[in-house]
């Protein structure tokens, strides 16, 4: 369960970096 966690938590980083590069190249 902790490592399901953990993954999903590194899935919603991935997303926050990817929409972060996107809006930085949007600026």
């Amino acid at each position: 369960m902790y490592q399901n966690f953990k993954c999903f938590e590194r899935l919603l980083c991935t997303v926050y970096d990817l929409e972060g590069s996107l809006w930085i190249k949007t600026t």
